[in-house]
C-alpha cells in the first residue's frame, strides 16, 4: 500500500508539472498545491534605498536551512532559476560565516531537512504554497517537498529552530495572492492566507517570517539584516517596498506579532505579493548575539510583551511601584460584575477625560506615550483625567509594562473576554490601536474617535472643553457607532452618479416609491459596497431576493451572479467565515421596470435566516 501511495503521489507531483493551475489533492494527506505567478521584475517606485554595504555584524555559530522544492519538475527552467536564487542567498551567508544545509531537489528528504534544522537560525523555501484544496482555501501552510508535503502540523510538530529564527518563503498564499487569484482577492483574505501561512511559525518562536515573489529578495533581506538593520527595516528598505500602499496591523491570533502586507498591481490587477510578520524592532544581535548555538526553540508562544524591556533578573513578579501618579482602577464591581465603560467614566466624572486605547504590545501605542505623557503634565489633574483602557490578554505583562515605562495616569485593564469589552469595542468601531476618545466634564462624548497625543490639536481641544462653561456639542456614544453601521450606497442613473448615502440594511420595495429625489421608478443601479461581520465560524448561506438583476460577492468570492430582468426571485450562494471578522460584501443591482424589490438575508447553522442585521454591516 504505501507503495502504491508512492507512486499515486508521484504522478499527482508529475501532473502539477503539466498542469500547473488545476487543483492536484494528494490522496494520502489531502493537501494540494498552487502554482505562482511567473516571477517579475521588480519596479523601482522613485523611493529612495539604501545599497549593500560591508556586513558589519559579526554573529558566531549560525546556522540556515535552505530548501528549494520543485515547481516545473526537478530541472524545469523555473525551479533551476530558484534554486539559483537559493545560492546567491547561501554565499551571502557564508560570507557571514553562516553555517549552510542545502537540500534542493531532488535531494530534499525531509527526515535530513529536520536534523539539519535543529537549532537554525534562519529556513528558506523556495517553491509551491500548500492548500487544502479547496476554493478558496479553508486553510494554507507548509512545504510541497519533492516526494512529500508538509503540513503545518508537521512543521510545528518536527522543526527544532533556534528561538527567535528568520523564516523566508516564496510560494502561493505565503504572502497573499496565488498565481491563478491574482486581482481575485481582497486585503482581508490575503491577511487570512497570511496570517495562517505564518501561525506555526510564531508559535514556535520564530521572529521574522518574510514571503516575497521577487527573485532577489531573500538575499537583500539577509545582507540588510547582516548590515545590522532591523528585522522590519530589512523589510522597509527591499525594492519593492511601497510605504503608500503597505498595510499595517497585528497577528490576528499572535497579537504580539506585527503583520504587514504589501502589493503590487500587474496589469490592473491587486497582487498581494510582499510580507512580514513579526517583531520588527529585533536585531540579528538582539536575537543571537548570545548563546546561539544553544539557543533553541521550545515550540513555546512567543513572549507576548517583546517590545517591553524585561527585568534582566527573569523574575516573573510583577514589579511593584510607589509611585502615586499610576492609579489602578478595578474592572470589577463589588459585586464581581465587569464594570462597564460608562461607569469606570463616572467615577471620573466633572473632569475632562482623554482615554488612550491601548496595548503593552503595539509599538503605536508605545510611541504615542511619550508625547501623552507630556500632554497630561500641562494640566491640573483635577481638571483633566488622562484614562489608559488597555486590551493586554495577560494583567502580568500590562502592569509590567506600565511601571517599566512609568505611564502615569488612571488606568484600567479591558478583559478581551468580558461582555464590557467586546460593547466598548463594538460601540466605537474600534478596530485598531490606539484609540483615542475625549469626554468633556459633563460626561458626553466630545469626539469618538480623537487625534492622538503627538498631533497637536489635541492639546487644543482638550483647552477648549476645559475652559467651556456650557456642554461641548455631544456625540452620543451609541449614535456614533451607528453612523458607521451599514453599507455605502452609490445610486445611478446611467452613468451618473445621482445620489450616496449608507443603507442601515439591504430590505427594500420600491415598487410603490423610488429611492431617488427625482421620483425615477425605473432603469436605475445601485452598488453597496463595506463590511460585514459573522456572528459564527461555520458556513453561511447567503440569500438575495430581487427584481430586477443582482450580483454578490464576499472577500472578492462572486457568490450569487444573475444579472438579468427577473420578478422577485430568490437566490442563494455558500461560503466558510470565521466569526467576529471582517469580510469585504460588494452587491451590484439594477432596476429596469415594474416591481422593484432587494433584500439580503443570511443563514448558518447556528444562525436563523434572516435579514443581514444592522449590527454585523459596516460601511469601511
Amino acid at each position: 500500500m504505501k507503495i502504491l501511495f508512492k507512486i499515486i503521489n508521484a504522478f499527482l507531483l508529475f501532473m502539477s508539472i503539466l498542469f500547473p493551475n488545476q487543483l492536484l489533492a494528494q490522496v494520502n494527506s489531502k493537501l494540494s498545491i498552487k502554482t505562482l505567478e511567473k516571477p517579475r521584475i521588480a519596479l523601482h517606485r522613485g523611493l529612495q534605498r539604501s545599497s549593500l554595504t560591508e556586513s558589519n555584524v559579526k554573529i558566531p555559530n549560525l546556522k540556515a536551512v535552505l530548501l528549494g522544492a520543485p515547481i516545473d519538475g526537478d530541472n524545469g527552467t523555473w525551479t533551476q532559476a530558484e534554486i539559483a536564487n537559493l545560492k546567491k542567498v547561501s554565499a551571502a551567508l557564508q560570507r557571514n560565516g553562516v553555517e549552510v544545509y542545502e537540500f534542493y531537489t531532488p535531494n530534499n528528504n525531509w527526515e535530513e531537512i529536520k536534523k539539519a534544522a535543529n537549532g537554525a537560525h534562519f529556513l528558506l523555501y523556495r517553491g509551491h504554497g500548500v492548500y487544502d484544496g479547496s476554493e478558496p482555501p479553508k486553510w494554507v501552510g507548509g512545504f510541497s517537498l519533492k516526494d512529500k508535503f508538509v503540513s503545518s502540523e508537521e512543521v510545528i510538530k518536527d522543526l527544532k529552530l533556534a528561538k527567535g529564527a528568520i523564516v523566508m518563503l516564496y510560494g502561493c498564499f505565503t504572502a497573499g495572492n496565488a498565481g491563478g487569484d491574482i486581482g481575485k482577492i481582497g486585503l482581508q483574505e490575503a491577511q487570512r492566507r497570511v496570517a495562517m501561512y505564518a501561525k506555526p511559525f510564531m508559535e514556535m518562536g520564530v521572529s521574522a517570517y518574510y514571503a516575497n515573489w521577487f527573485g532577489d529578495a531573500f538575499e537583500k533581506y539577509v545582507s540588510f539584516l547582516f548590515e545590522g538593520k532591523s528585522t522590519g527595516d530589512a523589510y522597509k528598505n527591499y525594492t519593492d517596498f511601497n510605504e503608500k500602499t503597505v498595510k499595517y496591523g497585528k497577528h490576528p491570533q499572535i497579537g504580539a506579532m506585527d503583520m504587514w502586507i504589501d502589493h503590487d498591481v500587474w496589469d490592473g490587477k491587486t497582487a498581494y505579493n510582499n510580507t512580514f510578520v513579526g517583531n520588527p524592532n529585533q536585531s540579528l544581535t538582539s536575537l543571537f548575539g548570545k548563546n546561539s548555538s544553544s539557543n533553541t526553540s521550545t515550540n513555546n508562544m512567543p513572549d507576548s510583551n517583546n517590545n517591553i524591556p524585561t527585568n534582566n533578573s527573569g523574575n516573573n513578579n510583577l514589579p511593584s511601584s510607589n509611585n502615586a501618579e499610576i492609579v489602578f482602577i478595578s474592572n470589577k464591581n463589588i459585586n464581581g460584575t465587569s464594570k462597564t465603560y460608562q461607569e469606570i467614566w463616572t467615577e471620573l466624572k466633572g473632569k475632562v477625560i482623554y482615554t488612550d486605547v491601548w496595548a503593552s504590545w503595539c509599538a503605536p501605542c508605545l510611541e504615542e506615550m511619550p508625547y501623552s505623557q507630556q500632554m497630561r503634565q500641562k494640566f491640573d489633574a483635577k481638571d483633566v483625567a488622562f484614562v489608559y483602557f488597555s486590551v493586554d490578554n495577560s494583567e502580568s505583562q500590562w502592569k509590567k509594562a506600565i511601571i517599566q515605562k512609568n505611564i502615569k495616569g488612571y488606568h484600567v485593564r479591558l478583559d478581551p473576554d468580558s461582555d464590557a469589552y467586546h460593547s466598548f469595542m463594538e460601540d466605537f468601531n474600534i478596530s485598531g490601536i490606539p484609540h483615542f476618545i475625549l469626554i468633556d466634564k459633563k460626561g458626553n462624548i466630545s469626539d469618538s474617535d480623537a487625534s492622538r497625543p503627538s498631533d497637536e490639536s489635541t492639546e487644543e481641544a482638550i483647552q477648549k472643553l476645559v475652559n467651556t462653561k456650557q456642554p461641548s456639542k455631544v456625540i452620543n456614544a451609541i449614535n456614533a457607532n451607528k453612523l458607521s453601521r451599514g453599507l455605502k450606497a452609490y445610486y445611478y442613473v446611467g452613468d451618473d452618479l445621482v445620489q450616496e448615502k449608507v443603507d442601515a440594511v439591504i430590505d427594500f420595495d420600491w415598487s410603490e416609491k423610488s429611492p431617488l429625489g427625482s421620483g425615477q421608478m425605473e432603469d436605475y443601479q445601485v452598488i453597496w459596497t463595506g463590511s460585514i461581520v459573522p456572528k459564527y465560524s461555520e458556513n453561511y448561506t447567503f440569500y438575495t431576493n430581487s427584481d430586477d438583476g443582482v450580483t454578490l460577492s464576499i472577500n472578492g468570492i462572486t457568490l450569487i451572479d444573475q444579472w438579468h430582468d427577473q420578478p422577485a426571485t430568490e437566490w442563494s450562494g455558500e461560503i466558510r467565515l470565521e466569526a467576529g471578522r471582517k469580510y469585504e460584501i460588494e452587491i451590484y443591482y439594477y432596476q429596469a421596470g415594474g416591481g422593484a424589490v432587494m433584500q439580503l438575508m443570511w443563514e448558518s447553522p447556528s444562525q436563523k435566516k434572516e435579514i443581514v442585521p444592522n449590527s454585523q454591516l459596516y460601511k469601511d
